[in-house]
């Protein structure tokens, strides 16, 4: 996701020639968002003992970066289970760094063409949302009734979430076979996530690259 972020960045262009992308792209729903508010910069501030003031800057650039990291890992792992999908910390779109949504920049052809650029996926992307995600335990499968919540209530979305797509997911992504199989509900659970943050944007992406080449 990050070099996906490089190759539509300004800031950027002319620094690398070649690129991988492995396991993301920046138009994943899950980072794809416009300033909305300022939660995220005030438990920053606080946590690196700053003010929400016009000496913010100054003084973040004046901690150690042994003490930015902790933050930032606390700040990340200690919240996760408690936030929603649009609260996860990642980069947004400001106008400088990220002019426009990944997917609208990828879309226009406002990416850097003249990268190389190789693209990849693994198996199971979508099982780090059986870590962070759901609300139940998964360790013996997944009931009926669990997966249809877990994916209408969790499940991330690039645009506003219509009732109508939420029942063509769950349609898609139940086993209709053996719909009671609680360990094949998790790998479609696994599979339902993995597609819609990683598989797909990255193959929206990669489509786009391939248009000027």
């Amino acid at each position: 996701m990050s070099v996906s972020l490089h190759l539509i960045s300004p800031l950027s262009k002319g620094l690398f020639h070649r690129a991988i992308m492995q396991s993301g792209a920046s138009s994943s729903p899950i980072y794809s968002g416009k300033v909305a508010n300022t939660k995220h910069l005030e438990l920053f501030a606080k946590l690196v003992n700053c003010s929400m003031d016009s000496t913010l800057v100054e003084c973040v650039r004046g901690k150690a970066v042994k003490d930015i990291l902790r933050v930032q890992r606390t700040f990340t792992l200690d919240n996760h289970e408690t936030r929603s999908t649009q609260d996860f910390t990642a980069p947004i779109v400001d106008g400088e760094l990220v002019p426009d949504l990944p997917e609208n920049l990828f879309k226009t052809g406002k990416f850097h063409a003249d990268v190389d650029v190789i693209a990849g996926l693994t198996s199971n992307e979508g099982a780090l949302f059986a870590l962070i995600r759901p609300p139940v335990q998964l360790k013996d499968g997944l009931e009926p009734n669990d997966f249809e919540t877990i994916v209408k209530s969790q499940m991330l979305y690039a645009r506003e979430k219509r009732e109508i797509i939420e029942d063509l997911i769950v349609f898609e992504y139940t086993n209709h076979a053996d719909p009671g199989n609680k360990i094949a509900l998790r790998q479609s659970m696994m599979e339902a996530f993995g597609d819609s943050v990683f598989d797909a944007p990255i193959m929206r992406e990669a489509k786009a690259l391939a248009k000027v080449k």
